[in-house]
């Protein structure tokens, strides 16, 4: 590795120009945070997340490797979501308790995260809305002292404190003081616009600012002003492929537009809402019992591995004894304890014990080893492009990575040559076979015990390759060598003790190409059952776009099923992948074309 997140933080505060007090306010001391931009200190995924967040970028263009006791922290606060959503109170008492001795409520963010959780549950329990404005305002303090809205551009903000000052003009709203909360909203959505310049981080929290001060708007009869927040929270969704919030904004620009007697451009958007409704009824999801968690919901992009459970299959991909691995670094009985999760290895052991595994991987990493944060975001840029066909595009970004990135590191080097390769490829410069062969060459700078045989759970740019391999496979007519690498892949995915939904980067293109594959081979049971886990998974992770693409793909799997209600499910699925897609301006085209071939109905 050429450096660390340290450096990638400190390099993002000086080009921002956000003095270490003003980055590091109510969150950790100046020493420590120093220290952290040295490299001498590490973070956990919480605080690190909130730094990147005050800086307005996301964390989730970088895998992160964390301890199984960290892990249990995410998946904490995963499962306590659900709960709050489905009202289950005593589920979330339970896990709250169980976050606090978790985290054993040292470290000012998990006691404020605690703080709100509390407040919420509370509030849909018994609906005091001032309770609740006040238990929420004692956790902001905590970490944002005295926050007023005429200062609100002074402060640097992370999601979560964001977060908590929506809720409260939720609340505001609630008990009419609809001045204030407007106040307040106005402060944060320029903050936002500002401020904010990730898609991905910003997607998480704009939309619910956007969708508060449109509902202000609407009632104090200021259509013209709300149509126009509605278009610009919605726009955010639509650019990331966010379904959090996507029913209600097309429900109040229906709104807006009949306020404004535009009735022309209403029934497209009645189609659309009507496919995002159907989206949810087919994937069995409700929408929150209580709109307050619109506002602790979010999309999931994240990429997270276990360490413990990443050296045990490391180690076990590569035949090593427990004796040969731990020798010189720490105690055989130490590295056993660590491999079934009972204790988290030391930073400098996780190291070395992965560089005698012939690996790079330390803590943080992405598709490429950078300390320029701007060059994760042209890798996410450049995979949009080229998954939307947008060659130029995505070769002049190309042309940049390749003369930015040190190709001396292995990681950096692997990512090039994909993408070179894949470009040759896609526009027939190169067979298929030639490009299996070279393929699997590049797969083993990494994953050096591929056989054929997946031994462990691929990182992102492993999976990459290891998809193009089944795409070629799948071009050339190996179908089946394709799906059977598709479920080898979601085998070890699912032995993980990771959540999918922090696999989601790769598992959306697998569930994707999967259900296609095994409906090409007329496997059609298999092709229903991975479609619907993939639209289950879409929905854990707040994703439209890709929903809309699974869902295509299972109206070919029933359009080949028997029965009157799979030809009717076949048609219904068709229609409103359409819809989804035209909604999130994503290949739609192709879709439509299908869709009027098959069915002509003149709808569209």
């Amino acid at each position: 590795m050429t450096g660390h997140i340290g450096n990638m933080l400190y390099s993002m505060r000086e080009e921002i120009g956000i003095s270490q007090k003003e980055l590091a306010g109510g969150l950790l001391s100046i020493p420590e945070l120093s220290r952290l931009e040295k490299g001498e200190k590490t973070a956990d995924k919480v605080l690190l997340e909130a730094l990147f967040q005050r800086l307005g970028k996301s964390l989730d263009k970088l895998e992160t490797a964390m301890s199984q006791e960290e892990y249990q922290i995410v998946f904490l606060r995963t499962c306590m979501l659900e709960s709050l959503i489905k009202k289950d109170h005593r589920c979330v008492e339970a896990l709250l308790g169980e976050y606090r001795l978790c985290t054993g409520e040292q470290k000012v963010l998990h006691r404020q995260f605690l703080q709100m959780m509390q407040a919420v549950d509370r509030y849909v329990q018994n609906h005091i809305a001032e309770e609740c404005m006040e238990a929420l305002t004692q956790a902001l303090e905590l970490t944002v002292p005295k926050w007023k809205p005429e200062k609100g551009r002074r402060y640097y903000l992370c999601v979560q404190e964001i977060r908590i000052l929506l809720l409260i003009c939720y609340l505001m709203m609630e008990t009419e003081y609809f001045k204030t909360a407007e106040n307040y909203l106005e402060v944060l959505f320029q903050y936002l616009e500002d401020h904010y310049t990730d898609g991905e981080e910003k997607a998480k929290i704009y939309p619910q600012c956007a969708w508060l001060l449109t509902e202000i708007y609407l009632k104090q009869n200021e259509t013209g002003k709300a149509y126009k927040i509605c278009r610009q929270g919605k726009a955010c969704l639509v650019q990331n492929g966010v379904l959090t919030l996507m029913e209600e904004f097309l429900k109040l620009e229906i709104k807006c537009l009949k306020k404004l007697e535009k009735a022309e451009e209403q029934p497209e958007l009645v189609h659309e809402l009507e496919a995002i409704q159907f989206l949810s009824q087919f994937a069995g999801e409700k929408p929150p019992l209580e709109k307050v968690c619109y506002f602790l919901m979010t999309s999931q992009q994240s990429e997270v591995v276990i360490s413990n459970e990443m050296i045990r299959e490391f180690r076990l991909a590569q035949h090593l004894s427990q004796e040969a691995l731990s020798a010189d670094i720490c105690t055989q009985e130490t590295l056993s304890r660590i491999e079934s999760g009972k204790r988290s290895p030391n930073r400098n052991n996780l190291y070395a014990m992965m560089e005698r595994m012939g690996s790079e991987r330390k803590t943080y990493y992405g598709f490429i080893v950078a300390d320029d944060y701007s060059l994760y975001e042209k890798v996410r840029l450049f995979k949009r492009e080229a998954s939307r066909g947008r060659n130029e595009e995505a070769h002049v970004l190309l042309q940049e990575l390749e003369e930015s990135l040190d190709r001396n590191i292995l990681l950096n080097r692997q990512f090039l040559e994909t993408a070179w390769l894949q470009e040759q490829w896609s526009t027939g410069r190169i067979s298929e076979e030639h490009a299996i062969q070279k393929l699997e060459e590049l797969l083993q700078y990494t994953m050096k015990e591929y056989d054929g045989e997946i031994h462990r759970i691929p990182f992102r740019q492993e999976f990459v390759i290891l998809n193009q391999i089944a795409r070629c496979m799948r071009r050339s007519g190996n179908v089946r060598g394709a799906t059977d690498l598709y479920k080898q892949i979601l085998g070890r995915y699912g032995n993980s003790r990771v959540l999918k939904q922090h696999h989601a980067v790769s598992l959306f293109l697998l569930y994707i190409n999967y259900t296609g594959y095994l409906e090409v081979e007329n496997r059609l049971e298999e092709a229903e059952l991975i479609g619907r886990e993939g639209i289950r998974l879409t929905m854990d992770c707040q994703r439209g776009d890709i929903a809309g693409k699974i869902m295509g793909n299972l109206s070919c799997v029933y359009e080949k099923k028997d029965g009157q209600e799979n030809e009717v499910l076949a048609e219904t699925c068709m229609r409103y992948s359409y819809y989804i897609l035209k909604l999130y301006e994503d290949d739609f085209e192709h879709t439509k074309e299908y869709y009027q071939q098959k069915y002509e109905t003149g709808r569209h």
